[in-house]
């Protein structure tokens, strides 16, 4: 008989403890199997497709103790947050994983979503073991199939980005095994007991604009939908742990210090390879793991229907701000100061690239050509706390500043402000990242606003050692400095490297400063001044939904 849609059910039942029905009673003892048995064996799980999977619609998410009926994908659960302090952050803790010897148990696991990019995965009682993730199961079809494929990352194929998305196919990580052929001693290997794990794939972790402005949403996203983590109260922080899979081991030494800070507000642990130390000669037991996005994210430019994904609905928009910054112990529902504007601008070290080389004068022509009742300030960020930044955003009524990573902070403007997004000669195609960024924080009233490319001084200091500089004809370097031109296509420079990628990119973007255009600059403001003018603080409008295609999480 079909289920009631309506009807509250637990859909993600924790196996009792102990041994499984089934599992094997054996020693599990065996020895580690060869690499090339285990190469065909992870060839015969999971290089096939999976075309006849029977995955279940189910019409509930379980909510830490309470069913929300209808929650799947859209749900509003609503979140309560714990006040926080100042840069009171949970802290790190070291060695945080429980020592235990738990009964074994077979893996089982439920999804939700019959679309791979949409799929999310429950497991319960898995085990890591020397890098690698362990399903272990005496079901023959299990065994022969493998387990679902999962999309450990929103960054959608095919595109430039390809290399990013993990998960597919082609990549399972979740070793399907029997329990007598585990390359462990179940017996006699120490180990570790995590109570909670989401698997989780980083991109871009060197740039703080996408850790805070892509990864922090989505995350809250998925552990508020998929895991119930909508309140994070203590409890919440204390047991979920956030696993890294498909990671190199420098990844976890690019990340900002501040994107790290970030994740404190999610859990009091730190973020952990696969291969951590801490898990040398250890086995991981893993009691419930969660895997998957599902179809909504916060991302440029593959969180949209044409990637087959949309946008985060309001409601975890909303909560998602509130939560931050209620995590650093900041006022989260702010409106931009009107009678009494403030200008913000953010401004980079030169040695560093993209700084203005003529903040003085524009400060002072400001000062001389718009309101004087407006205050105007000039910040920068290195080396800065999140805490820090977000104080810097939260007081601005019009915020100034050069594209780059600094637009992870537009989560903490104030509702009302406006965004003035100044990018280098070459780069106009820049500009849509804060425009995309504006419309999928639409419920907190944010207002982008272009300037022209600006005329960029590169740092010939820097560029002049590098192989494409060198590779370039005379006459090419010549057109580059004098005239700021790069080459259009690569055939521009007969196919010796990437031309966008040299000139537009490193160069005019990353090792270049801009002269202002203060007139530009000064007529962008007062344009600002008048859209913060003529807003009108709305409620917190939950019901507010992007015009975009719905993807249901059972969508096939």
């Amino acid at each position: 008989m079909d289920a009631d849609p309506n009807e509250a059910v637990d859909i993600f039942p924790r196996p009792k403890s102990g041994r499984a029905e089934g599992s094997a009673t054996s020693d599990h003892s065996r020895a580690s199997a060869s690499p090339v048995a285990k190469q065909k064996q992870r060839q015969q799980h999971g290089s096939q497709g999976h075309p006849n999977w029977d995955m279940s619609v189910f019409p509930a998410v379980h909510v830490r103790g309470q069913i929300k009926a209808g929650a799947l994908g859209q749900g509003r659960n609503q979140s309560e947050f714990a006040p926080g302090r100042e840069g009171n952050f949970p802290p790190f803790v070291e060695g945080e994983f429980a020592s235990g010897n738990p009964l074994f148990a077979e893996t089982t696991h439920r999804c939700l979503g019959s679309m791979y990019t949409h799929r999310v995965c429950h497991y319960y009682n898995l085990y890591l073991w020397n890098d690698t993730i362990y399903y272990v199961t005496t079901d023959a079809g299990t065994l022969a199939r493998g387990v679902p494929p999962v999309a450990m990352s929103w960054v959608a194929q095919p595109d430039s980005f390809a290399a990013l998305q993990f998960g597919g196919d082609e990549a399972m990580w979740l070793e399907v095994i029997h329990p007598d052929d585990l390359p462990f001693d179940w017996q006699e290997q120490q180990k570790l007991v995590a109570e909670e794990v989401l698997a989780w794939k980083l991109t871009f972790q060197d740039n703080y604009g996408h850790l805070l402005g892509e990864h922090g949403p989505t995350l809250h996203a998925v552990l508020c939908s998929y895991m119930g983590r909508c309140q994070y109260s203590k409890a919440d922080l204390e047991d979920l742990h956030i696993l890294l899979v498909h990671e190199d081991d420098g990844e976890m030494d690019i990340i900002p210090a501040a994107g790290l800070e970030m994740i404190r507000c999610f859990s009091k642990h730190s973020m952990r390879l696969t291969n951590d130390p801490i898990f040398d000669n250890k086995v991981l037991v893993i009691n419930h793991m969660m895997a998957g996005i599902g179809p909504e994210c916060r991302g440029f430019p593959w969180c949209r229907a044409s990637y087959g994904r949309n946008p985060l609905p309001a409601h975890l928009v909303v909560s998602w701000k509130e939560y931050l910054s209620q995590c650093i112990g900041l006022p989260s529902d702010l409106v931009a100061p009107v009678s009494h504007p403030n200008v913000v601008i953010v401004n980079r070290p030169y040695q560093v690239g993209r700084g203005f080389l003529n903040i003085q004068e524009a400060v002072q022509l400001l000062k001389a050509n718009i309101s004087s009742n407006a205050a105007i300030s000039v910040h920068e960020l290195d080396e800065t706390s999140l805490v820090e930044q977000a104080k810097i955003y939260q007081n601005a009524s019009v915020l100034v500043q050069m594209h780059g990573a600094a637009l992870g902070n537009i989560i903490f403007l104030p509702r009302g402000a406006c965004v003035i997004d100044i990018v280098p000669q070459n780069n106009e195609d820049k500009h849509p990242w804060v425009f995309f960024m504006a419309h999928d924080l639409q419920p907190l009233q944010y207002n982008p606003i272009a300037l022209p490319p600006q005329k960029t001084v590169l740092m010939l200091h820097k560029i002049k050692h590098s192989m494409a500089w060198r590779l370039l004809p005379p006459h090419w370097r010549a057109r580059i400095l004098e005239d700021g031109v790069c080459p259009a296509t690569n055939r521009d420079v007969n196919y010796q490297f990437d031309a966008y990628a040299a000139c537009n990119f490193q160069w005019f973007l990353k090792n270049g400063n801009v002269l202002l255009d203060v007139a530009q600059l000064v007529e962008a403001v007062e344009l600002a001044f008048k859209h913060i003018a003529m807003f009108e603080p709305r409620s917190k409008d939950l019901n507010y939904q992007f015009r975009s295609s719905r993807f249901a999480i059972g969508d096939a």
